[in-house]
């Protein structure tokens, strides 16, 4: 079921795609961006969760941007966040389900519009793909799936890639040498001022890619991830039979001192020649994951952050405000209390 479904997506997340998304996450990042600088502190992760669901919402699921998708985007963040600090359980369970009936609603309404458009006018987008999925009998995706697979556009889509997102824009803030250094990468281009970075640039930038990198080796956005033992082993002096479910701990295994030098430094150099730390281990870097099961996303989150990252140093000076940043959660990362930065403009 996982490689016939994903067989499904792998089209809509080839290098090829990217050319066709990166101008909407530039539109999405400068319109949200534009901003920043008047509001002096900014809060980088409430606004990188808006850029990133606007942009899985307009790229992946052809929503256009307004009211509705701030709705959507409303929806989905009641569903993942409780916060004990400011709400009983019972007021977040009564929302959750209040929200869960709304979304229901809402995407039901758009793959019953989906359906009866004609095939040569579905959108070219991952939903339209979905829609018009037939399988090796030559029948379509039920209702219930083309739900379930939206919903993991616009959670996966979205809510990861806000913490990769504001991580990085931490370290920049953060790092003024390597701030520099990314800089006169993006100098060496020799881009206009006024012309997005495009996609083959941004794929070119090196040190700009080893900085992600190391973002989230330090940081990933997922925690830990659920495995099963497929036979008897011994670890730790423990006998660990077959069928029994495993967390792997993707944060744990990226501080390993056999994997990585130092392993508790920033330090993006350890991904550039001739160090290459990561390909001394197999699976040594696992921040989207590994094999068959890797994230089949992982393309559009590196272009999509790369692309934020990339205009933010164009055009803005970032600064900490604070000591640091609080960092939770079990099986994907939160960041508590946000991540607040002091923006101007260049």
């Amino acid at each position: 079921m996982h490689a016939r479904h994903r067989k499904m997506w792998n089209p809509a997340f080839t290098a090829a795609a990217m050319e066709a998304y990166i101008p909407v996450m530039q539109q999405v990042i400068a319109d949200r961006t534009a901003a920043w600088p008047t509001q002096g502190i900014v809060d980088v992760y409430q606004e990188s969760r808006e850029i990133t669901f606007d942009i899985a919402a307009a790229a992946l699921g052809g929503f256009q941007r307004g009211l509705d998708v701030d709705r959507l985007r409303e929806l989905f963040y009641t569903l993942l966040r409780f916060d004990d600090r400011i709400e009983s359980w019972e007021s977040y369970d009564k929302r959750f389900h209040e929200a869960q009936r709304e979304l229901y609603i809402t995407l039901m309404r758009l793959i019953a519009e989906r359906r009866a458009l004609p095939p040569d006018q579905q959108p070219h987008d991952v939903v339209g793909m979905i829609v018009r999925a037939r399988d090796e009998d030559g029948q379509a995706l039920s209702d219930e799936q083309v739900l379930a697979h939206i919903n993991i556009l616009l959670v996966a889509g979205h809510e990861t890639t806000t913490t990769l997102a504001s991580w990085m824009l931490y370290f920049i803030a953060t790092q003024p040498e390597q701030r520099r250094a990314l800089e006169q990468e993006l100098e060496s281009l020799a881009i206009d001022a006024d012309t997005p970075a495009p996609v083959e640039a941004l794929r070119a930038m090196k040190r700009l890619d080893a900085f992600l990198r190391e973002v989230g080796r330090l940081y990933p956005p997922v925690i830990n991830v659920p495995r099963g033992v497929i036979s008897d082993y011994e670890f730790g002096g423990y006998q660990i039979p077959a069928g029994t479910p495993m967390r792997l701990s993707l944060a744990g295994s990226h501080l390993l001192p056999s994997v990585f030098t130092e392993p508790q430094k920033f330090d993006p150099e350890r991904f550039l020649p001739p160090r290459d730390e990561e390909r001394r281990t197999p699976y040594g870097l696992v921040t989207f994951g590994g094999g068959p099961r890797i994230c089949i996303g992982i393309n559009f989150a590196q272009i999509e952050v790369k692309a934020l990252a990339a205009h933010v140093l164009r055009r803005y000076n970032l600064e900490p405000t604070g000591p640091s940043v609080g960092h939770g959660g079990h099986w994907t990362a939160i960041l508590t209390d946000g991540v607040k930065l002091m923006v101007t403009a260049k």
